[in-house]
């Protein structure tokens, strides 16, 4: 949309309101929908002449205006409301002449209310004649183009409201979302199943395995997680005396982005005490049947494959129960219970057989079975089946099979290859619960972070005594995306998550100066002073409002030689730190926690990156000693570790224009440490920059070579960096202390300086 038109429609707004007319009432009572009118058509209808001469009891409909065209003293229009779309006119003659020339301030997309009567053109059109018309809502920014509508599919996501507008197909596949969970609802009630809801915040990530979001409960000052799923909870009612429940749930995991999977999802989940989980196969394949064919009046569905063929499924059959291990073995030929929760040796088969798959080095035995059925069997399986007896390890929570301990009663429905419904004979055992919690743990504890945590509290409620009991968690967006013929489950989600557009973030910034310029108000100032600051951009508070920098500049140093005080003063460091801590017991501790959890916000692994303190407690553990490379380093180094805190910086004079810390636009050139070769950080990595190229990314100073500092630096700038638990005042203290130390064995000029969203910027140079 140009300019121009929105100036054009934001003008006719304030001319309507000089004229004394709100173009944004609050209120208008019709007497019809524009469905009841076309009903109303068909019983009589007389001839314009005839409405002239007798008028009669009239119609009252509103909508928005989906077309206008004017011809002289005469108009035409479409109105449209959920109901349908109808045409309308305008004529001069019947309405008079300064209501006829109100129109002139209509627009396509306005809502108007008229009230007229039904007649029939001579092309034999339904038309409501217009007697009355008020306006109900001005638009600014124009519909899109009718005849060729939305055909970008990233359009479509970001402004659902338009393709509902624009693509009646659009609006009838979310309404059959509608109608698929009344019907799952009445279908459940009526096998006396009673819906409950349960806790969206936990304070443990359980119930399935999954990475969890995080965020933080400032009352209680508590790290909780948005659910991985209802689980837990459910058959917590379970054991307080509920015999069946369930939960339309909105679920949450931190996990990767592809057409079957979005990180926030809607997930039906039933419990039936009594069962198992052949008596819950039975169930689904009536209830899942019986939905296809209420919505879709057959059980017979085109859906479209992975390759993008449409195929044709067929529900109607009885569905095969195929066994987990032996599907793996025949398309692959490993037997995954010859090496029965041994993961190394699993590891070792299925790299000879050359199949490969991200992270699998960090995986525990379960993870490693599943993702190797991912990979090659669940390809196969387009028609309708259950997969049935998975090892005990791939789901904590499932009942183990009587006869064979190392599988436990469980399924899977595959359709069109994608998992629609997760379900097993739940553990109703404490012992064997508690047991598989700490299996979990111990694989937590080896890295795999899908791994479950250990949930207590859902212990202590078995140990009081559960009848036996199945569950059942099906995808409801999967099952949409599946029966409506879709590939992608956004294309049954209203509004998915998306990035911000740079357009978006642009707008937001231009109205947030005119808000600041209203209120009096001194915006914050980005980028724009001279040459010789240090700044942070307003955009790296809005992800990490906490975030506080310390900075030591120093100015006519002496680098040269070393200090056996402070190389004596790093290895106390080093002692200190190997009699405290190990490698996991690192990873725990609060202030190492808070730079994991930053880099997960911008979207760096943990397993692959890392802050550079955690970097050199690593390197310490594992009996990495400490290099001098000359006194600047060795006296950060000595602070790093001392007060745990991330500490880096740069040799100030071969810095060109300002260090602004900022998100990186993905196309910034940066040479690593000790390379030669240009490299490029991400799109969204958290770097700092000089005018010309990166001088760090991700926050880590380890890997940076342009301004590393050397014998003959000068001029330095020393950057502390803190996130919470560590304070503003901590940092003070700790810059305090580092420049005690620059001042003892470096000496020259030195200036100190703390930086927050208060104070984000400061004279280096």
């Amino acid at each position: 949309m140009t300019s121009g038109e929105f100036q054009d429609r934001l003008r006719k707004a304030d001319e309507l309101r000089k004229m004394g007319i709100n173009p944004y009432p609050s209120r208008f009572e019709s007497k019809h929908s524009i469905l009841d009118a076309q009903k109303l058509g068909e019983v009589k209808l007389r001839t314009v002449e005839e409405i002239n001469e007798k008028p009669k009891a009239s119609v009252t409909i509103r909508g928005r205006l989906m077309t206008l065209r004017e011809h002289g003293r005469l108009a035409f229009a479409n109105l449209k409301d959920f109901s349908g779309t109808i045409q309308i006119c305008f004529m001069e003659g019947i309405l008079g002449k300064e209501p006829y020339k109100l129109l002139r301030k209509l627009d396509m997309g306005d809502f108007v209310g008229c009230t007229g009567e039904l007649f029939m053109t001579k092309h034999g059109q339904l038309t409501l004649l217009i007697k009355e018309w008020t306006l109900l809502g001005k638009t600014l920014r124009p519909l899109p183009e009718k005849w060729h509508g939305i055909e970008d599919q990233e359009t479509k996501y970001r402004q659902r409201y338009l393709d509902l507008i624009m693509n009646e197909e659009t609006m009838q596949r979310f309404l059959v979302r509608t109608r698929l969970i009344d019907a799952i609802r009445s279908y459940l009630n009526s096998h006396s199943f009673i819906e409950v809801e349960t806790p969206v915040l936990a304070s443990l990530a359980s119930g399935a395995t999954a990475r969890p979001f995080t965020t933080h409960h400032n009352a209680l000052d508590l790290d909780v997680y948005l659910r991985i799923a209802p689980e837990l909870y459910l058959k917590r009612l379970i054991a307080g005396g509920f015999e069946r429940v369930y939960e339309f749930a909105k679920c949450f995991r931190n996990e990767g982005m592809d057409p079957s999977h979005l990180q926030e999802f809607t997930m039906l989940e039933y419990y039936g005490a009594y069962w198992n989980y052949e008596d819950n196969m039975d169930f689904t394949e009536g209830m899942i049947r019986f939905l296809i064919k209420e919505l879709m009046g057959t059980t017979k569905l085109e859906i479209k494959s992975r390759d993008g063929e449409m195929v044709e499924v067929d529900f109607g059959p009885k569905w095969p129960r195929l066994d987990f291990a032996t599907l793996i073995e025949k398309d692959c030929g490993i037997k995954i219970y010859d090496f029965a929760d041994d993961a190394p040796a699993l590891r070792t088969a299925i790299k000879k057989k050359k199949i490969v798959f991200e992270d699998m080095d960090q995986m525990g035995y379960g993870n490693l079975c599943d993702y190797l059925y991912k990979k090659v069997s669940r390809p196969h399986l387009v028609q309708p089946c259950f997969v049935i007896n998975h090892p005990t390890s791939m789901k904590p929570l499932a009942r183990r099979n009587d006869e064979h301990p190392y599988m436990c009663e469980s399924f899977q429905l595959l359709v069109n290859t994608w998992e629609v419904v997760n379900a097993y004979s739940e553990i109703v055992d404490p012992v064997d619960q508690e047991a598989r919690f700490v299996e979990q743990a111990l694989a937590q504890s080896g890295g795999d972070l899908e791994a479950m945590e250990m949930d207590v509290g859902f212990i202590r409620a078995m140990q009081h005594g559960m009848p036996p009991i199945s569950g059942n968690g099906m995808g409801i967006d999967r099952l949409m995306t599946l029966i409506t013929g879709q590939d992608n489950l956004r294309d049954l989600v209203l509004f998915p998550l998306m990035r911000p557009t740079d357009e978006d973030l642009q707008e937001e910034k231009v109205l947030r100066k005119q808000a600041a310029k209203k209120a009096g108000v001194k915006p914050k100032k980005k980028n724009t002073k001279k040459s010789g600051q240090f700044m942070i951009d307003e955009d790296i508070f809005d992800k990490y409002p906490s975030l506080t920098i310390g900075l030591v500049v120093a100015k006519g140093i002496d680098n040269h030689g070393e200090s056996k005080e402070l190389l004596s003063m790093l290895s106390e460091e080093a002692q200190r730190i190997q009699s405290a801590y190990d490698l996991e017991t690192l990873k725990e501790d609060p202030k190492i926690s808070a730079w994991r959890k930053a880099y997960e916000a911008f979207g760096a692994k943990p397993k692959k990156h890392s802050c550079s303190v955690e970097n050199l407690y690593r390197m310490i553990l594992e009996g990495v000693k400490l290099k001098h490379i000359n006194k600047v380093v060795d006296l950060y180094n000595v602070i790093s570790l001392k007060h745990m805190v991330p500490l880096g910086g740069d040799d100030t004079d071969k810095v060109e224009g300002n260090i602004v810390l900022r998100f990186a636009d993905g196309d910034e050139p940066f040479i690593r440490l000790n390379a030669e070769e240009v490299d490029h950080p991400e799109k969204g990595e958290v770097i700092y920059s000089d005018s010309k190229e990166v001088l760090c990314r991700r926050w880590n100073w380890r890997e940076c070579d342009k301004s590393k500092m050397t014998e003959d630096t000068k001029n330095l700038t020393l950057v502390v960096e803190a996130l919470p638990p560590v304070t503003g005042k901590e940092v003070q203290k700790i810059v305090e202390e580092l420049a005690e130390l620059i001042k003892k064995y470096c000496g020259g000029e030195i200036s100190m300086h703390i930086l927050n969203d208060e104070n984000p910027e400061a004279e280096i140079l």
